[in-house]
C-alpha cells in the first residue's frame, strides 16, 4: 500500500496544492511578513484561523490585516 493511499494521509497530500490565491508556503511567508510590518505580535497568531483563511482564498496580507483588526477590537 502506498503511503498516500491511506485515508488519514489524504489531507497531508492536499496541503501543498494550489488553494485560492497561492500555495500554503507563499501564503505563510506573506502572512508572517505582513504581521511583522503591521506590528502584530506573532504570539497572537492563530495558525488554524490562518489556514482557514488560506483555504478560503484569502491572501496573507488580508489575513494578517484581519488579525490586526481583531486584536484592536479586543483592546477596546
Amino acid at each position: 500500500m502506498d503511503v498516500y493511499e491511506h485515508p488519514q494521509n489524504v489531507e497531508k497530500r492536499l496541503d501543498n496544492i494550489y488553494h485560492g490565491c497561492c500555495e500554503w508556503w507563499t501564503f505563510r511567508d506573506t502572512f508572517l511578513a505582513s504581521c511583522r510590518r503591521m506590528g502584530v505580535p506573532l504570539l497572537c497568531v492563530d495558525r488554524l484561523q490562518a489556514r482557514r483563511h488560506w483555504r478560503s482564498g484569502w491572501t496573507g496580507f488580508e489575513s494578517a490585516d484581519w488579525l490586526r483588526i481583531q486584536l484592536i477590537k479586543e483592546m477596546y
